[in-house]
């Protein structure tokens, strides 16, 4: 390997420092030529009010006037009108939070941070090796081992959750549809989604512990199972890629605001498949490479700083009977076909703690360590794996984008320039950017890395595998930052369904169904978290991102060479979204 020269390296900072500069321009001139009259200290106009009496336009193009009763829109209104900064009672606009100023104010500071984190890599003198991260064994705490090896601990809260998603598909049918009031659609978007992507964040794939579809699966397993093997060239994430994709655009186009859509989206898109799959093929095969969640668990999981692990080698070693695959009379074997001793990331190990129960040697260790520790010391890098981190960031800054005012001016300014029609022009602006922002600009750091290095060193493709994991952190704060919303807003909703339906049987609830659902955070706060994650997301990437350059390129000047390009990539994608979630909002998406 040629020593990278310092004019390679001055080039590429050249670069990524042109691009960040003209995001923020781009930026700038969009908003300004959509919204010529508003500025830092304009009143912005009450634009949920204007919609309430004919129902918000969706991502397709389409009216939704039965997406609430009056008394919601009116309520939905008001929560918006506050968040945003719009006027108050006596017309003048309330100075308590100034979204925007604050927003570009924090654009400047991610910059700031990213031209800090060039400057620190440049000068730093890069470390021959990273010391090993510390980690705590929650097992050697007695009152969790001796819940985690109940007998019935995982099956009872897998026969709630079933419960839970089956009422989801009765009332969905069956219920109201009316979405604020629906147990169906308010418990399952306006509460599981957003708790989905928290667990994640803290607990891996703790979700697959107690997911109701694979409860099901294993139930119908016991009862009939023709034990096939799943197709190794199956065997990845595409299949799971697709279906989410599929799922998150049929949500924007068919399942938004509609009960029933909900529940027909639960039995098609995960009941089904998993019993029809569970059937078939052998153990869980349908939670790895079918369930449409399977790609954000598998990839999301290895941020979180949960890790399942044998504590002694030798102790594996040297048993026979290996409990933990084949399982005995204390538990069942893995679901998904794993030992122990060979699980060595968080997103390999579905939590659901059987081994634990299982090993005759007390060898199995639930650890606490850092965030995002297998992102940078796995081995095991794909190309599905990357392709997941890097198109969740597009996903959500292009459905952030969609809620936004000028979203219908851009689509309106697309539509008029190239002669199409508004819902097909709406459609193709938000599929053409989820696919060709995140992967163009990620394409162009990795040409860059290119650039400077021997074209020989690792081919475009190689890079791309390594690095689109670095992206992982932001990915998920940005998903977070957006959901949050939802479930601090229209949280309440969920509550206030589950006692409509709980309180003929159970007085108690009537009061839960009578109180009016209020946010659970103030409008202030909650725009404050969600224009923090996507900033603490980047530095969790900056630090990753440099783990993971000296944990695999060791040389000093390789490291330096091919995170340039990566830090100012994950910069413009998080000036990006902190942008977009300063502006005012329209409407809601997931």
């Amino acid at each position: 390997m040629q020593r990278v020269s310092e004019r390679k390296c001055g080039r590429m900072l050249l670069i990524q420092t042109s691009l960040v500069l003209l995001s923020l321009f781009l930026l700038n001139t969009t908003i300004a030529s959509a919204h010529p009259t508003i500025d830092t200290d304009t009143k912005l106009p009450a634009i949920a009010a204007e919609h309430s009496d004919h129902g918000t336009p969706d991502v397709a193009g389409h009216d939704h006037p039965g997406n609430g009763d009056a008394e919601h829109r009116d309520s939905q209104a008001a929560a918006r009108h506050d968040a945003n900064g719009h006027r108050d009672q006596s017309g003048h606009a309330a100075v308590d939070l100034n979204r925007k100023r604050i927003a570009n104010f924090l654009i400047l500071l991610v910059a700031l941070t990213g031209g800090l984190a060039v400057l620190w890599i440049s000068r730093r003198t890069i470390p021959e090796s990273i010391p090993s991260t510390r980690t705590f064994d929650l097992l050697t705490l007695k009152p969790v081992a001796k819940i985690v090896r109940l007998k019935y601990f995982r099956s009872s809260l897998q026969l709630i959750n079933v419960a839970v998603f089956l009422n989801i598909v009765y009332f969905g049918f069956f219920g109201t549809q009316n979405p604020t009031l629906s147990f169906t659609y308010s418990v399952t978007w306006y509460f599981w989604w957003p708790i989905f992507f928290l667990l994640m964040l803290f607990f891996g794939r703790l979700w697959c512990m107690i997911c109701p579809f694979a409860a099901m699966a294993d139930w119908v397993q016991k009862l009939v199972n023709f034990n096939k093997t799943f197709p190794k060239k199956l065997r990845n994430l595409w299949i799971t890629v697709v279906l989410f994709l599929t799922l998150h655009f049929a949500y924007i186009w068919w399942i938004s605001g509609s009960p029933s859509m909900t529940a027909l989206a639960v039995l098609l898109g995960f009941i089904i498949p998993a019993i029809v799959v569970g059937i078939i093929y052998k153990r869980r095969s349908y939670c790895q490479y079918v369930c449409p969640l399977g790609g954000l668990l598998t990839v999301f999981s290895l941020f979180a700083p949960i890790q399942l692990s044998n504590r002694s080698n030798e102790v594996c070693k040297k048993c026979l009977t290996k409990d933990c695959y084949r399982g005995n009379e204390l538990g069942r074997g893995c679901p998904v076909s794993q030992v122990v001793t060979n699980i060595k990331r968080t997103g390999e190990c579905h939590l659901c703690l059987e081994c634990v129960k299982t090993c005759r040697n007390n060898n199995v260790a639930l650890k606490v360590r850092s965030f995002g520790t297998d992102l940078w010391n796995s081995t095991k890098r794909t190309f599905d794996e990357s392709t997941v981190g890097v198109l969740m960031v597009g996903l959500v800054v292009t459905k952030t984008a969609v809620m936004l005012e000028p979203w219908n001016d851009l689509v309106s300014w697309f539509a008029h320039t190239f002669k199409f029609d508004p819902a097909f022009a709406a459609n193709l602006l938000f599929v053409s950017l989820t696919f060709l922002f995140p992967l163009t600009l990620t394409a162009i750091s990795i040409w860059t890395i290119r650039s400077v290095l021997q074209r020989s060193e690792a081919g475009f493709w190689d890079l791309y595998k390594v690095w689109g994991y670095m992206l992982v952190p932001v990915a998920l704060a940005l998903q977070i930052a957006h959901e949050l919303d939802h479930l601090i807003n229209e949280g309440p909703y969920a509550l206030a369904a589950i006692g409509i339906l709980l309180a003929p049987a159970v007085p108690a609830f009537q009061e839960l169904a009578a109180a009016r659902a209020t946010p659970w955070l103030s409008s202030e706060l909650l725009f404050l978290l969600r224009i923090v994650l996507p900033i603490a997301g980047l530095l969790f990437t900056l630090f990753i991102g440099y783990r993971m350059a000296t944990y695999i390129y060791r040389k000093p000047n390789i490291v330096k060479a091919t995170l340039i390009p990566m830090y100012a990539l994950a910069v413009i994608f998080t000036m990006v979204s902190t942008y977009l979630m300063g502006l005012p909002m329209l409407g809601h998406s997931h």
